[in-house]
Protein backbone atom coordinates (compact mmCIF):
# COMPACT_ATOMS: atom_id res chain seq x y z
CA UNK A 1 0.00 0.00 0.00
CA UNK A 2 1.51 3.33 -1.09
CA UNK A 3 1.65 6.12 1.42
CA UNK A 4 0.72 9.67 0.59
CA UNK A 5 3.82 11.81 0.96
CA UNK A 6 1.52 14.78 1.46
CA UNK A 7 0.46 13.36 4.81
CA UNK A 8 4.03 13.14 5.95
CA UNK A 9 4.68 16.75 4.93
CA UNK A 10 1.68 17.76 7.02
CA UNK A 11 3.22 15.84 9.89
CA UNK A 12 6.47 17.74 9.50
CA UNK A 13 4.59 21.01 9.62
CA UNK A 14 2.54 19.95 12.65
CA UNK A 15 5.47 18.89 14.78
CA UNK A 16 8.02 21.49 13.65
CA UNK A 17 9.24 23.29 16.70
CA UNK A 18 7.91 20.56 18.96
CA UNK A 19 9.31 17.17 19.78
CA UNK A 20 10.87 15.83 22.87
CA UNK A 21 13.39 13.57 24.24
CA UNK A 22 12.52 10.58 26.32
CA UNK A 23 15.55 9.05 27.96
CA UNK A 24 15.79 5.31 27.42
CA UNK A 25 15.88 3.10 30.43
CA UNK A 26 19.15 1.49 31.08
CA UNK A 27 18.66 -1.99 32.34
CA UNK A 28 21.02 -3.11 34.93
CA UNK A 29 21.48 -6.50 36.36
CA UNK A 30 21.57 -6.93 40.13
CA UNK A 31 23.46 -9.97 41.34
CA UNK A 32 22.38 -11.65 44.54
CA UNK A 33 25.22 -11.47 47.02
CA UNK A 34 25.67 -13.87 49.87
CA UNK A 35 27.50 -13.34 53.15
CA UNK A 36 31.01 -14.51 53.98
CA UNK A 37 31.33 -17.28 56.55
CA UNK A 38 31.63 -15.98 60.09
CA UNK A 39 35.00 -15.80 61.79
CA UNK A 40 36.35 -14.05 64.89
CA UNK A 41 36.82 -10.33 64.47
CA UNK A 42 40.44 -9.28 64.38
CA UNK A 43 41.82 -6.31 66.24
CA UNK A 44 42.94 -3.44 64.04
CA UNK A 45 45.01 -0.53 65.26
CA UNK A 46 43.17 2.78 65.52
CA UNK A 47 44.48 5.88 63.81
CA UNK A 48 43.04 9.36 63.24
CA UNK A 49 40.59 9.51 60.36
CA UNK A 50 42.17 10.44 57.05
CA UNK A 51 41.10 10.61 53.46
CA UNK A 52 41.71 7.45 51.44
CA UNK A 53 42.09 9.55 48.31
CA UNK A 54 44.61 11.78 50.07
CA UNK A 55 46.49 8.70 51.21
CA UNK A 56 46.70 7.44 47.64
CA UNK A 57 48.05 10.82 46.56
CA UNK A 58 50.79 10.72 49.20
CA UNK A 59 52.21 7.22 48.85
CA UNK A 60 55.60 6.73 50.36
CA UNK A 61 56.67 3.82 48.22
CA UNK A 62 56.03 0.07 48.33
CA UNK A 63 56.41 -2.03 51.45
CA UNK A 64 57.42 -5.68 51.73
CA UNK A 65 54.11 -6.85 50.29
CA UNK A 66 54.45 -4.56 47.28
CA UNK A 67 51.77 -2.21 48.64
CA UNK A 68 52.08 1.55 49.03
CA UNK A 69 53.87 2.31 52.27
CA UNK A 70 50.89 4.09 53.80
CA UNK A 71 48.35 1.32 53.12
CA UNK A 72 48.20 0.21 56.77
CA UNK A 73 47.62 3.75 57.98
CA UNK A 74 44.93 4.37 55.41
CA UNK A 75 43.12 1.15 56.31
CA UNK A 76 43.31 1.82 60.04
CA UNK A 77 41.95 5.33 59.56
CA UNK A 78 38.90 4.00 57.77
CA UNK A 79 38.27 1.30 60.33
CA UNK A 80 38.30 3.93 63.09
CA UNK A 81 35.91 6.26 61.25
CA UNK A 82 32.51 6.28 62.99
CA UNK A 83 30.00 6.56 61.53
CA UNK A 84 31.09 5.29 58.14
CA UNK A 85 29.53 6.55 54.96
CA UNK A 86 28.83 4.47 51.83
CA UNK A 87 31.70 6.35 50.19
CA UNK A 88 33.99 5.21 53.03
CA UNK A 89 32.91 1.61 52.50
CA UNK A 90 33.54 1.82 48.76
CA UNK A 91 37.00 3.23 49.42
CA UNK A 92 37.69 0.38 51.84
CA UNK A 93 36.59 -2.09 49.16
CA UNK A 94 39.08 -0.51 46.75
CA UNK A 95 41.80 -0.81 49.39
CA UNK A 96 40.98 -4.47 49.93
CA UNK A 97 41.14 -5.15 46.20
CA UNK A 98 44.55 -3.48 46.20
CA UNK A 99 45.73 -5.71 49.06
CA UNK A 100 44.23 -8.86 47.52
CA UNK A 101 46.45 -8.59 44.45
CA UNK A 102 49.44 -9.42 46.68
CA UNK A 103 48.03 -10.88 49.91
CA UNK A 104 44.55 -12.32 49.31
CA UNK A 105 44.44 -14.32 52.55
CA UNK A 106 45.01 -11.26 54.69
CA UNK A 107 42.43 -9.35 52.64
CA UNK A 108 39.91 -12.12 53.29
CA UNK A 109 40.70 -12.04 57.00
CA UNK A 110 39.95 -8.32 57.08
CA UNK A 111 36.69 -8.97 55.26
CA UNK A 112 35.66 -11.57 57.81
CA UNK A 113 36.31 -9.09 60.59
CA UNK A 114 33.55 -6.83 59.28
CA UNK A 115 30.32 -7.38 61.28
CA UNK A 116 27.96 -5.86 58.69
CA UNK A 117 26.88 -8.77 56.45
CA UNK A 118 25.94 -6.64 53.45
CA UNK A 119 29.20 -4.69 53.56
CA UNK A 120 31.12 -7.92 54.09
CA UNK A 121 29.63 -9.46 50.94
CA UNK A 122 30.57 -6.45 48.84
CA UNK A 123 34.09 -6.43 50.24
CA UNK A 124 34.45 -10.14 49.55
CA UNK A 125 33.69 -9.53 45.89
CA UNK A 126 36.16 -6.64 45.80
CA UNK A 127 38.82 -8.97 47.20
CA UNK A 128 38.04 -11.57 44.55
CA UNK A 129 38.29 -8.96 41.79
CA UNK A 130 41.68 -7.83 43.09
CA UNK A 131 42.89 -11.39 43.62
CA UNK A 132 41.87 -12.40 40.09
CA UNK A 133 44.02 -9.66 38.55
CA UNK A 134 47.02 -11.58 39.93
CA UNK A 135 45.88 -15.22 40.16
CA UNK A 136 42.45 -15.75 38.64
CA UNK A 137 42.56 -19.54 38.93
CA UNK A 138 43.17 -19.43 42.68
CA UNK A 139 40.48 -16.81 43.18
CA UNK A 140 38.06 -18.99 41.21
CA UNK A 141 38.84 -22.03 43.34
CA UNK A 142 38.01 -20.04 46.44
CA UNK A 143 34.78 -18.74 44.87
CA UNK A 144 33.71 -22.28 44.00
CA UNK A 145 34.23 -23.33 47.61
CA UNK A 146 31.59 -20.89 48.84
CA UNK A 147 27.99 -21.75 49.56
CA UNK A 148 25.85 -22.12 46.45
CA UNK A 149 23.90 -18.97 47.28
CA UNK A 150 27.15 -16.95 47.25
CA UNK A 151 28.84 -18.60 44.30
CA UNK A 152 27.25 -16.72 41.40
CA UNK A 153 28.22 -13.23 42.61
CA UNK A 154 31.66 -14.46 43.66
CA UNK A 155 32.44 -15.97 40.26
CA UNK A 156 31.19 -12.81 38.54
CA UNK A 157 33.68 -10.83 40.62
CA UNK A 158 36.49 -13.24 39.72
CA UNK A 159 35.72 -12.99 36.02
CA UNK A 160 35.68 -9.19 36.18
CA UNK A 161 39.13 -9.20 37.73
CA UNK A 162 40.36 -11.83 35.28
CA UNK A 163 39.30 -9.69 32.32
CA UNK A 164 41.44 -6.86 33.69
CA UNK A 165 44.40 -9.24 33.69
CA UNK A 166 43.80 -10.85 30.28
CA UNK A 167 40.54 -11.01 28.30
CA UNK A 168 41.56 -14.20 26.52
CA UNK A 169 42.59 -15.87 29.78
CA UNK A 170 39.30 -14.78 31.34
CA UNK A 171 37.38 -16.38 28.47
CA UNK A 172 39.28 -19.63 28.96
CA UNK A 173 38.58 -19.50 32.69
CA UNK A 174 34.89 -18.89 32.02
CA UNK A 175 34.78 -21.99 29.87
CA UNK A 176 36.44 -24.13 32.53
CA UNK A 177 34.18 -22.83 35.28
CA UNK A 178 31.11 -23.57 33.18
CA UNK A 179 32.32 -27.11 32.63
CA UNK A 180 33.00 -27.65 36.36
CA UNK A 181 29.70 -26.16 37.52
CA UNK A 182 27.34 -27.02 34.65
CA UNK A 183 24.09 -25.95 36.35
CA UNK A 184 25.47 -22.42 36.63
CA UNK A 185 27.12 -22.35 33.19
CA UNK A 186 24.58 -19.92 31.68
CA UNK A 187 25.00 -17.57 34.65
CA UNK A 188 28.78 -17.67 34.42
CA UNK A 189 28.62 -17.08 30.67
CA UNK A 190 26.45 -14.02 31.14
CA UNK A 191 28.79 -12.67 33.82
CA UNK A 192 31.80 -13.15 31.56
CA UNK A 193 30.11 -11.49 28.59
CA UNK A 194 29.15 -8.50 30.75
CA UNK A 195 32.69 -8.21 32.14
CA UNK A 196 34.27 -8.43 28.68
CA UNK A 197 31.83 -5.91 27.23
CA UNK A 198 32.41 -3.53 30.11
CA UNK A 199 36.12 -3.66 29.30
CA UNK A 200 35.44 -3.03 25.61
CA UNK A 201 36.46 -6.57 24.65
CA UNK A 202 33.35 -7.12 22.54
CA UNK A 203 34.98 -9.37 19.95
CA UNK A 204 36.31 -11.71 22.63
CA UNK A 205 32.83 -11.83 24.17
CA UNK A 206 31.20 -12.73 20.85
CA UNK A 207 33.83 -15.37 20.14
CA UNK A 208 33.30 -16.89 23.59
CA UNK A 209 29.54 -17.20 23.09
CA UNK A 210 29.93 -18.60 19.58
CA UNK A 211 32.28 -21.28 20.92
CA UNK A 212 30.09 -22.45 23.80
CA UNK A 213 27.60 -25.29 23.77
CA UNK A 214 23.96 -24.37 23.39
CA UNK A 215 22.37 -23.28 26.66
CA UNK A 216 19.08 -21.57 27.46
CA UNK A 217 20.93 -18.24 27.72
CA UNK A 218 23.27 -18.58 24.75
CA UNK A 219 21.14 -16.48 22.41
CA UNK A 220 20.63 -13.88 25.14
CA UNK A 221 24.38 -13.70 25.73
CA UNK A 222 25.04 -13.05 22.05
CA UNK A 223 22.30 -10.43 22.01
CA UNK A 224 23.83 -8.72 25.05
CA UNK A 225 27.32 -8.72 23.55
CA UNK A 226 26.19 -7.07 20.33
CA UNK A 227 23.82 -4.64 22.01
CA UNK A 228 26.65 -3.28 24.15
CA UNK A 229 29.05 -3.39 21.21
CA UNK A 230 26.68 -1.37 19.03
CA UNK A 231 26.14 1.23 21.75
CA UNK A 232 29.85 2.08 21.55
CA UNK A 233 31.18 0.92 18.16
CA UNK A 234 28.21 0.33 15.86
CA UNK A 235 30.05 0.09 12.55
CA UNK A 236 32.48 -2.46 13.99
CA UNK A 237 29.61 -4.46 15.50
CA UNK A 238 27.69 -4.44 12.22
CA UNK A 239 30.68 -5.85 10.36
CA UNK A 240 31.13 -8.52 13.04
CA UNK A 241 27.56 -9.78 12.64
CA UNK A 242 28.39 -11.04 9.16
CA UNK A 243 31.36 -12.98 10.53
CA UNK A 244 29.13 -15.32 12.57
CA UNK A 245 28.71 -18.70 10.90
CA UNK A 246 25.72 -19.90 12.94
CA UNK A 247 22.55 -18.40 11.38
CA UNK A 248 20.64 -18.44 14.67
CA UNK A 249 23.42 -16.62 16.50
CA UNK A 250 23.81 -14.20 13.59
CA UNK A 251 20.09 -13.40 13.79
CA UNK A 252 20.31 -12.84 17.54
CA UNK A 253 23.42 -10.70 17.14
CA UNK A 254 21.58 -8.49 14.64
CA UNK A 255 18.71 -8.06 17.08
CA UNK A 256 21.16 -6.88 19.72
CA UNK A 257 22.89 -4.64 17.18
CA UNK A 258 19.60 -2.94 16.28
CA UNK A 259 18.69 -2.25 19.91
CA UNK A 260 22.13 -0.95 20.87
CA UNK A 261 22.64 1.19 17.79
CA UNK A 262 19.15 2.72 18.12
CA UNK A 263 19.99 3.78 21.67
CA UNK A 264 23.25 5.39 20.52
CA UNK A 265 22.40 6.95 17.15
CA UNK A 266 18.97 6.11 15.69
CA UNK A 267 19.45 8.33 12.63
CA UNK A 268 22.63 6.48 11.66
CA UNK A 269 20.90 3.14 12.17
CA UNK A 270 17.99 4.26 9.99
CA UNK A 271 20.36 5.18 7.15
CA UNK A 272 22.22 1.88 7.58
CA UNK A 273 18.90 0.01 7.44
CA UNK A 274 17.73 1.87 4.34
CA UNK A 275 20.75 0.49 2.47
CA UNK A 276 19.89 -3.11 3.37
CA UNK A 277 17.86 -5.27 1.02
CA UNK A 278 14.14 -5.53 1.87
CA UNK A 279 13.39 -8.20 4.41
CA UNK A 280 13.51 -9.15 8.07
CA UNK A 281 16.80 -7.46 8.95
CA UNK A 282 15.88 -4.13 7.40
CA UNK A 283 12.43 -4.18 8.99
CA UNK A 284 13.92 -4.99 12.38
CA UNK A 285 16.53 -2.24 12.17
CA UNK A 286 13.94 0.33 11.10
CA UNK A 287 11.52 -0.82 13.79
CA UNK A 288 14.17 0.05 16.37
CA UNK A 289 15.62 3.14 14.72
CA UNK A 290 12.69 5.24 13.56
CA UNK A 291 10.52 5.21 16.71
CA UNK A 292 13.57 6.14 18.78
CA UNK A 293 14.47 8.85 16.27
CA UNK A 294 10.93 10.20 16.36
CA UNK A 295 11.21 10.53 20.15
CA UNK A 296 14.49 12.39 19.80
CA UNK A 297 13.83 14.57 16.75
CA UNK A 298 10.36 14.07 15.23
CA UNK A 299 10.80 16.67 12.49
CA UNK A 300 14.02 15.13 11.14
CA UNK A 301 12.57 11.63 11.38
CA UNK A 302 9.40 12.60 9.51
CA UNK A 303 11.41 14.38 6.82
CA UNK A 304 13.54 11.26 6.41
CA UNK A 305 10.44 9.08 6.01
CA UNK A 306 9.17 11.40 3.26
CA UNK A 307 12.23 10.52 1.20
CA UNK A 308 11.63 6.77 1.37
CA UNK A 309 9.13 4.46 -0.25
CA UNK A 310 6.08 2.73 1.18
CA UNK A 311 7.73 -0.63 1.83
CA UNK A 312 6.28 -2.67 4.71
CA UNK A 313 9.72 -2.43 6.32
CA UNK A 314 8.92 1.19 7.17
CA UNK A 315 5.64 0.42 8.93
CA UNK A 316 7.00 0.89 12.43
CA UNK A 317 8.41 4.27 11.51
CA UNK A 318 5.09 5.43 10.11
CA UNK A 319 3.34 4.10 13.23
CA UNK A 320 5.71 6.12 15.42
CA UNK A 321 4.95 9.31 13.53
CA UNK A 322 1.20 8.65 13.55
CA UNK A 323 1.36 8.27 17.33
CA UNK A 324 2.99 11.66 17.86
CA UNK A 325 0.90 13.52 20.51
CA UNK A 326 1.16 16.83 18.62
CA UNK A 327 -0.21 15.26 15.45
CA UNK A 328 -3.04 13.41 17.18
CA UNK A 329 -4.02 16.52 19.12
CA UNK A 330 -3.89 18.95 16.17
CA UNK A 331 -4.69 16.82 13.13
CA UNK A 332 -6.20 13.50 14.21
CA UNK A 333 -7.56 12.86 10.70
CA UNK A 334 -4.00 12.96 9.37
CA UNK A 335 -2.81 10.59 12.07
CA UNK A 336 -5.57 8.16 11.12
CA UNK A 337 -4.75 8.45 7.42
CA UNK A 338 -1.11 7.74 8.12
CA UNK A 339 -2.09 4.70 10.19
CA UNK A 340 -4.26 3.48 7.33
CA UNK A 341 -1.16 3.41 5.10
CA UNK A 342 0.54 0.77 7.27
CA UNK A 343 1.07 -2.30 5.13
CA UNK A 344 0.77 -5.04 7.74
CA UNK A 345 -2.99 -5.72 8.20
CA UNK A 346 -3.00 -6.65 11.92
CA UNK A 347 -0.69 -3.76 12.78
CA UNK A 348 -2.80 -1.37 10.68
CA UNK A 349 -6.03 -2.52 12.36
CA UNK A 350 -4.64 -2.30 15.88
CA UNK A 351 -3.12 1.13 15.24
CA UNK A 352 -6.31 2.54 13.75
CA UNK A 353 -8.31 1.27 16.69
CA UNK A 354 -5.84 2.65 19.23
CA UNK A 355 -5.76 6.07 17.60
CA UNK A 356 -9.54 6.20 17.30
CA UNK A 357 -9.93 5.46 21.00
CA UNK A 358 -7.32 8.08 21.92
CA UNK A 359 -9.11 10.63 19.73
CA UNK A 360 -12.41 9.76 21.34
CA UNK A 361 -11.01 10.59 24.78
CA UNK A 362 -10.91 14.25 23.75
CA UNK A 363 -13.55 14.55 21.03
CA UNK A 364 -15.77 11.48 20.93
CA UNK A 365 -18.27 12.95 18.45
CA UNK A 366 -15.58 13.78 15.87
CA UNK A 367 -13.89 10.40 16.34
CA UNK A 368 -17.19 8.58 15.84
CA UNK A 369 -17.99 10.56 12.68
CA UNK A 370 -14.58 9.73 11.23
CA UNK A 371 -14.84 6.03 12.04
CA UNK A 372 -18.40 5.81 10.72
CA UNK A 373 -17.43 7.32 7.37
CA UNK A 374 -13.95 5.82 6.93
CA UNK A 375 -13.41 3.03 4.40
CA UNK A 376 -10.37 1.88 6.38
CA UNK A 377 -12.49 -0.13 8.86
CA UNK A 378 -14.31 -3.36 8.22
CA UNK A 379 -17.96 -3.40 9.33
CA UNK A 380 -17.03 -5.49 12.36
CA UNK A 381 -14.19 -3.15 13.35
CA UNK A 382 -16.37 -0.08 12.82
CA UNK A 383 -19.19 -1.44 14.96
CA UNK A 384 -16.80 -2.47 17.74
CA UNK A 385 -15.12 0.95 17.89
CA UNK A 386 -18.43 2.81 17.74
CA UNK A 387 -19.68 0.66 20.59
CA UNK A 388 -16.57 1.42 22.66
CA UNK A 389 -16.79 5.16 22.04
CA UNK A 390 -20.58 5.46 22.30
CA UNK A 391 -22.39 7.35 25.05
CA UNK A 392 -22.27 5.68 28.46
CA UNK A 393 -25.75 4.42 29.39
Amino acid sequence: MNRSMGWLWVVVAMIAGTGGYFAGRKVTQRAAIGAMPESPQSAIAAEPRASFAAGRANRTGPNAQGLPGDWEARWAAFVRAVPRSPADERAQAAALAELAATDPQRALALVRAEPNLAVRAGWRDAVLRGWATHDAAAAARYALSLRESERGAAIAAVLTGAVAQSPETAAQLGGRLSAEDAPRAPEYGQALVSALADAGEFRVAARFVAGTAATPLRAEQMNTAFQLWAEHRPAEAAAAVDELADPDLRREAFRGLAVGWAAADPAALANFAAALPPGESRAQALANAVPRWVEQDPVAAAQWLVQHDGSPDYDMGVLAVANQPALLAGRPETAMSLAASISDPPLRTNTLRTLALKWAEHDPAAARRFVAGSPDFSPEERNAILAETGPTP
